[in-house]
């Protein structure tokens, strides 16, 4: 309860402020900001609200793109939409820290999901440059009449590359989530005291067992999501 209470504070008490702060400390000042994660400094609480408004930041544009190809949105699409990006960020999390372990991290659960919060951060960058993409994944699966009607990977392949606007946004996501390793690793560098070699290896496995997490959980779930709303 105790933990409860003090996420609900740290939301409250100026939450735009602290986040836009946090921010700029990432862009600005990476392994001082990490070293107080990992010295206790930034509560996981601080990271979990962080991790909210990236989440909220995601599913807005998701839901954007819905709209687009006129899919009904609703309130509670959102809102799941939200919970379900904030649910795969811990994730991510859990699998960076099991990855570490395997590699002899000397972090700790909470304080390595809490640097991932603050590194998921590049989320929002790759979910913006791969706006175009999403539109043409998100057309493809509606071609079909119920969820799971066929396999359309191999469609969405196709029709992404194309289009010229669609295939310069994969490519420019591939980039994104290159940044975005690049962040983990010096993240696990820090918080989880590994060499170079080591924080190398554990983020490489952790972005197996993510790529495996959001082909058999978060891509099945979207597709139920927009053809539930099919119009």
């Amino acid at each position: 309860m105790s933990v409860i209470k003090q996420i609900i504070e740290d939301f409250n008490s100026t939450f735009v402020k602290s986040n836009v702060d946090h921010t700029v400390k990432i862009f600005t000042n990476f392994k001082h900001f990490m070293s107080k994660i990992e010295s206790g400094n930034v509560s996981f609480s601080e990271a979990l609200c962080f991790a909210v408004l990236v989440s909220i930041s995601m599913s807005f544009f998701g839901e954007l793109a819905m709209l687009t190809t006129k899919v009904d949105v609703t309130e509670y699409k959102f809102r799941f939409a939200t919970l379900l990006t904030l649910s795969m960020i811990i994730i991510c999390g859990i699998s960076f820290r099991a990855a570490s372990a395997v590699f002899g991290g000397r972090g700790t659960m909470l304080k390595t999901i809490s640097g991932f919060c603050f590194v998921s951060l590049g989320f929002i960058l790759i979910r913006l440059l791969e706006l175009p993409a999403m539109l043409v994944r998100y057309k493809t699966i509606l071609t079909q009449s119920v969820a799971f009607e066929r396999d359309v990977s191999s469609e969405i392949t196709q029709n992404i590359m194309n289009g010229d606007v669609s295939s310069a946004s994969n490519w420019l996501v591939t980039i994104g989530y290159g940044v975005l390793a690049y962040w983990t690793f010096r993240m696990l560098r820090i918080v989880e005291n590994l060499s170079v070699p080591r924080a190398l290896s554990a983020s490489v496995l952790g972005l197996v067992i993510i790529g495996v997490a959001v082909h058999y959980v978060q891509n099945p779930i979207v597709e139920m999501l927009l053809l539930s709303g099919k119009t």
